[in-house]
Parts: C-alpha cells; structure tokens; sequence
C-alpha cells in the first residue's frame, strides 16, 4: 500500500463526566497518539487542553475553528496503532512539569496555551520514545495533585486505498473507577469519608470523532 499525507482533525469529543475534583485550577488534557504511521516515524501526537471553566467546544465550534480541531498532519503507510486518551487534573505546576518533560522529548516546543476553551499544548510532535499511560506520565512527572482518568481507547487503525476521507468514532472507557468522597464527616475511626464510585472501571465515559482527510 503506498504512502498518503492525512490531515487529521477533531470533529467532536463527548465526556459524560469530567471529574469529580473541585479546584478551579483543573483542566481537562485530551491526547491523541499515532504509533508507527509510517516507516522512520516511532510515534506523533498532540495533546488539547481544555480549562475548567470551559465548556466543551461544540461540533459547530471545531467545524468553524481549525486551531481547535486540529490534530496533526501526517503520511500514513500501512496499519499503525492509535491512542485516544482522557484525563482531568487538578494542578497546572504538575501539568506544567509534564509537560516540559514530555516536551524534552520532541523536536519543537509548547504552543502558547489559552485561558477559555480548547487550546494546543502541543499539536504533531514527532518523538521516538513515546510515553505510557498519561495518567501514569503526569504521576511520574512529581510533585502534588490529584489526577483522575476520563476515558481511554486503543484501536488498530488502517486507512483505506486508494485514499478516501473517513470518519472514526472512538468510545473512551474508563480504566480505574471514577470516585467522589461521600458528604458529611467521616465515620468513627475513618480518617476520611468514603468513596463513592459514579463509574465503574470498564464504564463508557464519551466518545470522540475524528476525520481523517487525504492531503492531494
């Protein structure tokens, strides 16, 4: 199958819930990765960030708004292997941590980041050691916040030639459940009040649709 240049974008992202943490400081990372597009290329991704204080931006927004929606232009050669994750955080220096360590690892810095809606920390970077788990990444990244996981989805993915638009819809499924503390003080010999679960591990947590178009 020969070589094709795509210009992929974000046509809409769906969550049902986006955390249950209560500092005004979170925002909600949204990452998107390519393993192996294309022979020379280990990985590409991009990362949005989207403030607390935001809404999610609607379908008619992305469709209207190209900085918001897109994600990377890049040549696909054969099957590769694609990453769709989610997560809210609680603490832009740890954010901030992360993302100078993510970003030691590419050819190229961080994007100016915005105060209202969805903005690029970084859109199509190239790296050759691509990270884990991104909850796991801003875990490793030190220093202290609470993080939860949104939603997460791995897909093989194999666009079509000759080459032809298409549209893909990736369900986001949570990978540790999705916990509140209860109200009220905590029972006797309880240092905290307990957990309640809202979704459990496994549970659909939204979807985001991407458009795939050829580049001629």
């Amino acid at each position: 199958m020969p070589a094709h240049p795509y210009l992929v974008t974000l046509q809409s992202i769906a969550l049902t819930h986006r955390g249950t943490l209560d500092s005004t400081s979170d925002v909600t990372l949204l990452r998107l990765s390519c393993r192996y597009p294309t022979p020379g290329v280990a990985a590409v991704e991009t990362l949005k960030v989207i403030p607390r204080d935001s809404a999610l931006p609607t379908d008619a927004e992305l469709a209207g708004d190209l900085d918001q929606r897109i994600l990377f232009k890049q040549v696909f050669h054969g099957p590769c292997v694609l990453t769709v994750e989610a997560v809210t955080v609680d603490n832009p220096s740890r954010f901030g941590a992360f993302l100078g360590k993510v970003l030691s690892t590419f050819a190229g810095g961080a994007l100016g980041l915005a105060t209202q809606g969805l903005a690029s920390a970084y859109v199509g970077k190239a790296t050759e050691a691509l990270g884990g788990h991104l909850l796991g990444d801003l875990r490793a990244a030190g220093g202290q916040s609470r993080e939860q996981d949104l939603g997460r989805a791995t897909i093989e993915l194999a666009l079509p030639y000759p080459p032809t638009e298409q549209s893909l819809a990736v369900d986001l499924v949570l990978t540790k459940d999705l916990t509140r503390r209860a109200e009220g003080n905590p029972g006797r010999g309880q240092p905290h009040a307990p957990e309640i679960v809202i979704l459990p591990t496994g549970a659909r947590n939204g979807q985001v649709r991407l458009l795939f178009t050829p580049l001629t």
